[in-house]
């Protein structure tokens, strides 16, 4: 953040990962960081879920003060002086208290000009992404799209469940096909869903239907689907992936793959 802004910050940015580690792993992402402009070495760091005043050096950074989103009550800009010199401040107040981060506390004569504008550019900027931020946090249900939704759900049940392409399937036989199809029967028989689905995943995208018929190819991905919806993997990439296989070759006029299509997509449309 701080290389695309184009500063150069006092302290390893590592270091304000570090200090900001446990937002991190709760989500947060970084939005900015904005330097002081002729005072104090600080910064603003502006994250998805609080704003952080920051100072630091070589080997370490200080989180200053912290007010998350949530708790904001009011936020603002203001100009003023100090003495002979321009202040530009941004005050963020919450829950009955009031912080403050001084954005430039410069000359007020004609060649501190670009400083004093950079100054209130910054703090200008920084107040409308806090408020965008806190807005995006406290937007209703309602107002959050189904398809990003849907897919963020997708994304986690991808991430935290097995790994696709594990097991390599590129040089196997007809042989190794029949012997997946009855393991995965056998499984299915004995309701063993977790051994199908995570099986299967690991061998989703190198495996393909090469020497595999119908029947089996079928079978192998509609046993697949019916576990993953059993564990409640409904939304997961790979789910409507082996119900698609299976759609692709299904024989409608054998009972048992009909019977298994229009669970599949029963279950998973209904």
């Amino acid at each position: 953040m701080a290389t695309r802004n184009q500063i150069r910050p006092t302290f390893d940015q590592d270091k304000l990962v570090a200090a900001l580690q446990a937002e991190i792993n709760q989500g947060a992402e970084f939005v900015n960081i904005f330097p002081s402009v002729g005072s104090d070495k600080s910064y603003l760091v502006v994250t998805s879920v609080a704003t952080h005043s920051v100072a630091g050096g070589m080997f370490s950074v200080k989180v200053k003060w912290s007010v998350p989103h949530k708790a904001l009550d009011n936020a603002y800009y203001q100009r003023g002086t100090m003495g002979s010199m321009v202040m530009d401040k941004l005050f963020l107040e919450a829950s009955g208290r009031r912080e403050q981060f001084v954005f430039g506390l410069v000359d007020p004569g004609i060649a501190a000009k670009v400083p004093r504008e950079i100054a209130a550019n910054n703090a200008k900027v920084a107040l409308g992404e806090i408020e965008q931020a806190k807005a995006y946090l406290e937007r209703p249900a309602s107002a959050v799209d189904p398809e990003v939704e849907r897919f963020q759900r997708a994304m986690a049940l991808a991430e935290a469940g097995p790994q696709p392409d594990t097991e390599p399937s590129d040089h196997w036989t007809e042989d190794d096909y029949k012997q997946l199809f009855h393991w995965t029967v056998e499984r299915w028989k004995r309701k063993e869903y977790s051994e199908i689905w995570a099986r299967r995943v690991g061998l989703s995208p190198s495996l393909e239907q090469r020497m595999a018929i119908d029947q089996l190819w079928f079978w192998v991905n509609a046993l697949a689907a019916l576990s993953g919806l059993e564990l409640g993997q409904k939304g997961h990439p790979k789910l409507s992936v082996f119900a698609g296989y299976a759609d692709q070759v299904v024989d409608n006029s054998n009972d048992g793959q009909r019977q298994a299509m229009e669970d599949i997509k029963r279950q998973f449309f209904g």
